[in-house]
């Protein structure tokens, strides 16, 4: 077999593998940083406070029509679930934490879904679907919560410090599991 002398392709066809070469190298290096910015991120920055108080931020509560701190709940088991109104898998997801919160409300079990999109917006994807869980926005928010850049997040909370963390739309048996687990502790 001869060896070619030239470095750079001359022919179409040889140009074609090397541009898929060159853009799945690409897509790859693409969706390993994506993976680490939208995931590892986010769960490590909370996972720092495993077994601590999440650093302190208040909420506008639509139940209560009032600010609320969270430190302020009296409720031993809180699950945390930080959405958006424009995400596929959170508007899946609300169902299932509806029915959780049905389900365990006379244990001591608070679902919180909390957004930080604008108020209005919020307001009118609630109005046309009626929830049993507390809802409401960040209204103070913190360096913690504003680096978690992807949606859904759900953070267990017992007793006001943090227990586990989950990225990505979760079903009524993985929650009620994770409750199950705290209420049985």
């Amino acid at each position: 077999m001869a060896r070619r002398k030239y470095i750079v392709p001359k022919q179409k066809k040889e140009w074609t593998g090397l541009f898929s070469d060159v853009f799945f190298l690409g897509l790859t290096v693409f969706l390993l940083n994506m993976i680490a910015n939208n995931y590892e991120k986010p769960m490590e920055a909370v996972m720092q406070f495993k077994g601590k108080e999440l650093p302190a931020f208040s909420y506008y509560n639509f139940n209560s029509g009032r600010e609320e701190v969270l430190a302020e709940q009296s409720k031993r088991i809180i699950i945390l679930n930080i959405w958006a109104t424009w995400c596929p898998p959170c508007r899946k997801e609300m169902p299932e934490l509806d029915e959780l919160q049905k389900s365990f409300a006379g244990k001591g079990v608070l679902v919180l879904a909390l957004s930080d999109e604008s108020p209005d917006v919020i307001n009118q994807y609630l109005s046309k679907n009626k929830f049993s869980f507390q809802s409401g926005y960040f209204s103070k928010s913190n360096n913690l919560i504003n680096s978690i850049n992807t949606r859904p997040v759900s953070i267990l909370l017992v007793d006001g410090k943090v227990v586990d963390i989950v990225i990505g739309a979760r079903g009524f048996g993985f929650f009620s599991d994770w409750i199950k687990d705290q209420l049985n502790n």
